[in-house]
């Protein structure tokens, strides 16, 4: 692997390689390169992999694709360091039209069932640990299905939750109770159009 040529660092002691067989180094596959990134930092950490090699390892964990691709890109411009790489993943795989995780968070809508709607929030919001409990809240409420929402505020006020944004919410214990509640009405098969189950 010529085009990997990044020198060693004579100062780090060897790695043990018998660690890798322990734990695989998750694929990227072109899909979701948030939660690949946090894999494979756990993998690295696990397995106690010095900087050197982070891009060498995380290079054989492509799909061809994506293993093309970064081909072509350390052809034009080698690549430095696991940021380095991890800045053109973001910069390859993000959604289209999508300014930053954030932008994306906000703008979620339930498009199938609720359980989709679910994991997909759970997906967007998983990136973004230092979000307010109240800006999560009132993206997911507003995301939902109209029948939906008007069900979800019913039970946070019912259970004396606040379902605007303006007013701060009373400790992330609350919050998380309050999350928990939204969640509650919709599990099950719930499509887009149909009336909410009751249950």
């Amino acid at each position: 692997m010529e085009e990997l040529d990044i020198e060693a660092d004579n100062s780090i002691p060897a790695v043990d390689r018998s660690k890798y067989k322990k734990l695989e180094m998750p694929m990227f596959l072109g899909e979701n390169p948030e939660s690949w990134v946090y894999r494979a930092e756990h993998f690295f950490e696990i397995n106690n992999l010095p900087e050197i090699e982070k891009v060498k390892v995380a290079a054989v964990s492509f799909g061809q694709d994506e293993v093309d691709l970064f081909r072509w890109s350390h052809n034009r411009k080698k690549v430095e360091s696991w940021k380095d790489l991890e800045g053109r993943m973001f910069e390859f795989f993000h959604d289209i039209g999508q300014r930053s995780l954030g932008a994306r968070l906000i703008h979620i809508q339930q498009e199938s069932s609720s359980g989709d709607y679910v994991k997909k929030f759970v997906n967007y919001s998983a990136p973004l640990p230092n979000m307010a409990e109240s800006v999560l809240m009132d993206a997911f409420v507003t995301g939902l299905e109209p029948a939906l929402q008007a069900e979800a505020v019913r039970i946070l006020e019912s259970k004396g939750g606040d379902t605007s944004s303006t007013k701060a919410v009373g400790g992330n214990e609350e919050a998380e109770f309050q999350m928990k509640q939204i969640t509650i009405p919709i599990k099950g098969n719930y499509q887009k159009g149909m009336p909410p189950m009751k249950g």
